[in-house]
């Protein structure tokens, strides 16, 4: 800081984000299960799903674990997507993002994402959440509660049946 800046205080904090991932994960929600799309080939997994909060009326925190390393920051790299889906299977509402660039991934890294897709509130219903590549829009592979698939199966609003 130079000796003319208004505030010469600076706040230190020691983080250790292992401990906090250890810390928050007991209170993760892990309702949820992989599911295997027929005719997608299934991979080495890239990402682990560990579970997920849900903050009415449409807010949906998830939290992943890098399972590889995918892709370099020239790429358009890698999109989460969280989709309601009503009864009959049709998605009414979405949200693909990610906030932590793939390029950046080292196994072992976990991180946390924040969706927010209108309709969560609406009573029951069914997200599924899963991983894409955005230049080859081919799904990657995903480890959920000890099942590799496609997507992640989840009933953040309801008793588990839509």
């Amino acid at each position: 800081m130079q000796p003319d800046d208004f505030n010469r205080t600076a706040d230190v904090f020691d983080w250790s984000p292992r401990a906090a991932l250890a810390a928050a994960l007991p209170a993760l929600r892990s309702d949820f299960t992989g599911v295997v799309e027929p005719g997608l080939p299934v991979n080495a997994p890239a990402l682990e799903f560990l579970g997920y909060d849900y903050s009415p009326p449409d807010t949906l925190v998830t939290f992943w674990r890098a399972l590889a390393t995918y892709g370099v920051e020239e790429t358009d790299g890698v999109k989460l997507f969280a989709h309601l889906v009503d009864g009959a299977g049709q998605v009414v509402a979405q949200e693909d993002r990610l906030d932590a660039p793939a390029w950046t991934w080292q196994p072992g890294d976990a991180f946390a994402q924040v969706h927010v897709v209108p309709g969560l509130d609406a009573g029951d219903c069914a997200v599924y959440l899963g991983a894409y590549d955005r230049d080859t829009l081919d799904r990657l592979t995903v480890s959920a509660n000890g099942t590799d698939g496609h997507r992640v199966l989840i009933h953040p609003c309801g008793d588990g049946s839509g």
